[in-house]
Formats: structure tokens, C-alpha cells, sequence
């Protein structure tokens, strides 16, 4: 009986579990992983900043942010009563510019000298927002803005 047992165990383990090798069977591509991005844009509310955040499915830049705080509040912010300061302006065209670690131009297509001053606080807080999530940069960062007409200089976000 003492024999027959590594010869049982051996014959088993040569055995397999019985499947049959196979071709390769194609199968799609591989899973990916979903990942989602906050967006944080800076609007009005009851005459103060407001903090919108929506998530989107792909990452975008701190310029394509600052498109989407132009395009104004969306049904279901407005509904909420947000508002914006900001002129509406589609079609994209911002550009948003690191100069150093701590300081930033935004390029818009808008009269900046005729922006008041709760419209450029929505627009700097949004890219230093943008800026933070990208670079995770330092608070205390500051934005200059170009526009169509007139520059605003150096500008700290009110919040941080």
C-alpha cells in the first residue's frame, strides 16, 4: 500500500485536471480603470464666491476650466440661484500660464479693464483652483489677467 501511493500521486499530478490546451481566444481590450475629476469653478451666490464642483469623466486643463467658468452656471446651478459676474463668452480661446511656481497670467477674450472686481476674483480663484489640482501648488499664488482690453495685475484668490 506504501508503494502504491506515490505511484498514485504521480500518475494524478501528470494527469492534469483534464483540460486540453487551447489557441489563444481573443477577448477585447483589457479593462480600464474609471477615473473621474473634479472641476472646481468659481461662481456667485447670495453676492459671495461659490464653489462649484463638477465632475467630469476625462482631465482638463486649467485653460479648458476657465472656458467652462465663461460658459456661465449650469440649469442645475442656476436653479440653485448661482450666478456669474462674468460675461458669457463660448467658444473657448482662454489660456492659462505659468510664469513661476507662484505666479500666473490667464489670457481671456473679454474687456478685463470693464471686469468687476467679483468677476475677476471668480476667475483667479478658479485658476489657482485648477492650478493646485494639476501642480499642487502653494496658497498665496498670484494671477495676472490679459484680456481683449486692458491687464489686471497680480491677484490673490479672497478664499485662501
Amino acid at each position: 500500500m506504501r508503494r502504491l501511493f506515490p505511484l498514485v500521486l504521480a500518475v494524478t499530478l501528470l494527469a492534469g485536471c483534464g483540460v486540453r490546451p487551447s489557441a489563444v481566444v481573443p477577448a477585447g481590450e483589457a479593462p480600464r480603470k474609471f477615473t473621474a475629476e473634479v472641476t472646481a469653478l468659481y461662481f456667485v451666490l447670495n453676492g459671495g464666491l461659490y464653489r462649484s464642483e463638477r465632475i467630469d469623466t476625462q482631465p482638463l486643463s486649467v485653460s479648458q476650466k476657465v472656458d467652462l467658468l465663461f460658459a456661465g452656471p449650469r440649469a442645475d446651478e442656476r436653479e440653485k440661484g448661482v450666478t456669474t459676474a462674468l460675461p458669457t463668452i463660448t467658444g473657448g480661446g482662454s489660456e492659462v500660464v505659468r510664469q513661476t511656481p507662484q505666479r500666473y497670467e490667464v489670457r481671456v477674450r473679454a474687456a478685463v479693464a470693464e471686469l468687476s472686481s467679483r468677476a475677476l476674483d471668480q476667475l483667479v480663484c478658479t485658476v489657482l483652483a485648477g492650478e493646485a489640482a494639476e501642480h499642487a501648488m502653494a496658497v498665496g499664488s498670484l494671477v495676472s489677467v490679459a484680456g481683449t482690453s486692458g491687464r489686471r495685475e497680480d491677484r490673490g484668490c479672497p478664499l485662501d
